[in-house]
Order: structure tokens, then C-alpha cells, then sequence
């Protein structure tokens, strides 16, 4: 008996460490789950919720395509995050210019014609609908970003984060650049203007000249040449209940309820896939753009994805 109760002694105290060193290992490397079961079916929490963090300080890139799915790969913190570019669109880069550390991700394209849809963007992670889920990036627009042209039919699109549902129209969720607001030429003013846009089945997934503009839910403003902290707590919900909070460098923007997504059949999808990036309309010619951001959260709550940092 001595024997047997030496050796489950020994075999609990084996446990222990390898628990322990499993929760460790969680909370440096941010484990994909917000928990981890121990050997005794206990669940024990690691880091408050945050689920996905991409700061790029470590990491680094493959352009190794997958026809149909990526053209690349970005590797952060143990996890592989997709990288797309269609049209004129470069591959997002690493690159020196950040808002904490010592690199940021650069999204690019290139110069294009009239009729060339482009993009360069990070895929960060699927949301769930019916499921409240917190976001959370830097961005940074230098003095040369271009807004785009007047357009009375709301055709011209440029858009830095999309949360995409049907391969075949319009995302039900994103944060555009507002082109000009008179007709004229380009402009680049110190502050570039933005807008939320929130779509669901009675707006539908496409856009005609009247949904695009009632799909507009907020416009605000952000200052070139700073980073700007947005952070959003989305719970879509296509049949209603939806709750949508806009938050830009700690600050509530917009609130918007009622129905937001679109349900699911044999093409849409029932989740929401996060993208930072640049993503262009081909409707206008554009010139050389560029886009930085940093510090990429995806999380429960608010606070794990620090909506109320100030840049």
C-alpha cells in the first residue's frame, strides 16, 4: 500500500508541472483558446480573453500562393495569418514604420487604371455571428494618401478594414476612406475623412446607389501623418439583436443596433473574416498608396483589445 501510494503521489506531482508549464506556455505565447483544460478537467483561464495579437516585432513573411486562398503567409506569435492581393495589390510587407515596438505591417498599391478592383490586406480571423467579439488595430495614412474623387452615386470605395460574408458582394462591415466631398480635383488635406458602413438582407449584399448611401452609418475624421486606435465590439446577428460600438482612440463614435450580417446559405457564410488593408474600388485611376498598421487584437472584451489607448 506504501508502495501504490508513493507512486500516486509521484504521478499527481507529474501532473502539476506539466500543468503549470502548459498554463505558462499559454500565457506567453497567447494560446488561440481563452482557456486550457488541465489533466484534472479544470479550466483554468489564461491572459483575460485575448485570443489573437499580431504586433510583427517578430515576425516575418512567406509569398508562397495557394491558388484561391492566399499569396502569402505572415507568421506572428506562433500563429499563420493569411495574406491576399488581387489587381495592382502588393503583398503587405514589414516594415520600420509602427506605433509600438519596432515594425509595422505596410499594406501597398500600386498605380492603376480605371477598371482594376485591387487590394493588399491581412487576413486576421474568423467572428462568429450571433457571438459578441472585440477588434482592435493601428493605423497611420501619410501626407501623400489619396481620398479619391467626388462621386454622386457613392461608387468610389477605399476601404482600411472589412468584415467579409458573401465571396460575391459587399462585406456587412467596414471602415472606408470618405473620398472628396465637392467635385474637383484630389485633394490632400491634413485630415482625411472616414465612414462606417454596416449592410444586412434589407440592404442586401449589392450595392446599388441608394444602399450604399443608407448603409453609411457614421463619418468622422482622422489627422494624417499620427496613428489613430480603432477598436469595435461587434455582435452581428442577421434575424436582429445586433449591437455594433465604434471606437476610435478611446472614444465611443457610433453605436448601431437592429439587424447587421447577412444569413447564411450555399455561398454566405455564417461567420465574419477580419481584414486589415487597403482595399480599392476600380471605378477611378489611383496613384501609389500606402497604408501602416500595428498592434492587431482580437478578443473578448474591450479592454483586451485596448480600445482606449490614445496614439
Amino acid at each position: 500500500m506504501k508502495n501504490l501510494l508513493f507512486i500516486f503521489i509521484a504521478l499527481s506531482l507529474i501532473c502539476c508541472k506539466q500543468d503549470n508549464a502548459v498554463l505558462e506556455a499559454g500565457v506567453n505565447k497567447l494560446s488561440a483558446s481563452d482557456n486550457i483544460a488541465t489533466s484534472n478537467n479544470i479550466i483554468a483561464t489564461v491572459t483575460p480573453h485575448l485570443d489573437t495579437y499580431i504586433d510583427l516585432e517578430n515576425a516575418s513573411i512567406s509569398n508562397v500562393t495557394v491558388p484561391g486562398v492566399k499569396n502569402g503567409t505572415l507568421y506572428d506569435n506562433g500563429r499563420e495569418f493569411s495574406l491576399h492581393k488581387t489587381g495592382d495589390g502588393i503583398l503587405p510587407s514589414i516594415e520600420g514604420r509602427y506605433s509600438l515596438g519596432s515594425r509595422g505591417l505596410m499594406a501597398t498599391i500600386a498605380a492603376n487604371s480605371a477598371g482594376q478592383t485591387s487590394r493588399s490586406e491581412l487576413g486576421v480571423k474568423n467572428i462568429l455571428l450571433n457571438a459578441e467579439r472585440c477588434i482592435g488595430f493601428d493605423v497611420y495614412f501619410d501626407g501623400s494618401f489619396m481620398q479619391g474623387p467626388f462621386r454622386y452615386d457613392f461608387s468610389n470605395w477605399c476601404i482600411f478594414t472589412q468584415f467579409w460574408q458573401d465571396p460575391n458582394g459587399a462585406p456587412p462591415i467596414t471602415l472606408e476612406i470618405m473620398p472628396d466631398t465637392i467635385p474637383g480635383p484630389w485633394n490632400k488635406a491634413p485630415v482625411l475623412g472616414y465612414k462606417l458602413t454596416v449592410r444586412n438582407d434589407v440592404l442586401t449584399s449589392t450595392p446599388t446607389p441608394a444602399t450604399r448611401a443608407s448603409s453609411i452609418r457614421y463619418i468622422g475624421t482622422m489627422a494624417r501623418k499620427r496613428w489613430h486606435r480603432f477598436a469595435m465590439k461587434i455582435y452581428a446577428a442577421p434575424a436582429g439583436g445586433a449591437y455594433l460600438e465604434l471606437y476610435q482612440n478611446g472614444v465611443l463614435k457610433k453605436r448601431v443596433t437592429g439587424l447587421i450580417g447577412y444569413t447564411p446559405n450555399t455561398t454566405v457564410h455564417d461567420y465574419l473574416y477580419w481584414k486589415v488593408g487597403l482595399y480599392q474600388t476600380g471605378s477611378v485611376s489611383w496613384p501609389l498608396q500606402h497604408a501602416w498598421f500595428d498592434e492587431i487584437k482580437y478578443g473578448r472584451t474591450l479592454g483586451d483589445v485596448d480600445y482606449d489607448r490614445i496614439q
